[in-house]
């Protein structure tokens, strides 16, 4: 939606004073930094898709911070194995273009798989079993 539309039009996308990362990771600050569009997940695609082992989906949403819509995935873990899956993501480069400053799609992939095992289950995060997550204790009130 933004693509060839003039900086600074829709909601607070023009100029700030805050240092910022341009879409190719360096820093810019002063009068040149503009609030970018957020990165917007186009696809998701690969054998994981086609093999109908991850599902994607794109919903609605009333949180129009995001533009209303947001991804998730289902995921089938009946059948272990690793499978690659493509995420088709894009930014907006700044870019002047007749005399004036607009945004212009820029097109990225980011690589990942998924892999599916038929372990026992274990939270991903602490490596802990089924049960009450580990929590550290609480420090008493007062």
């Amino acid at each position: 939606q933004r693509v060839g539309k003039r900086a600074g039009q829709r909601g607070g996308r023009g100029l700030t004073a805050a240092k910022l990362l341009d879409v190719t990771g360096k820093t810019t600050s002063g009068s040149e930094a503009y609030n970018y569009p957020a990165p917007v997940i186009t696809d998701i695609t690969g054998p994981a898709v086609t093999e109908k082992i991850i599902y994607p989906a794109q919903y609605g949403s009333p949180d129009m911070v995001y533009d209303g819509w947001y991804w998730a995935a289902t995921v089938d873990t009946s059948r272990p194995g690793v499978y690659s899956y493509t995420v088709h993501v894009q930014l907006h480069e700044l870019v002047e273009r007749n005399d004036e400053l607009v945004w212009e799609s820029v097109d990225l992939t980011c690589e990942s798989s998924l892999k599916i095992i038929s372990d026992p289950k274990r939270n991903g995060f602490t490596g802990a079993g089924l049960g009450v997550l580990p929590l550290p204790p609480v420090p008493a009130a007062g």
